[in-house]
């Protein structure tokens, strides 16, 4: 068998994309599983990690890059 190569960084990304959805969003809120005075922040955030560069969701920059210092 051949081994599945998985990316924890892209599936973080899709995991957080998914989060995002504008059902599954506003579910959480409706549901009262999240507070609704943290949606403005987490879209807020949801903005900020749209904004990283595909070329730096890599694990080299992480530790390094100004990007990801700053939302660390």
């Amino acid at each position: 068998m051949e081994q599945i190569l998985i990316d924890p960084l892209t599936e973080l990304y899709e995991e957080l994309d998914y989060t995002f959805i504008h059902v599954c969003f506003e579910t959480v809120f409706r549901n009262k599983k999240i507070n609704i005075e943290f949606k403005k922040q987490l879209l807020n955030f949801k903005k900020q990690v749209d904004n990283i560069p595909n070329e730096i969701w890599d694990y080299e920059f992480i530790d390094n890059h100004d990007k990801w210092q700053n939302y660390n």
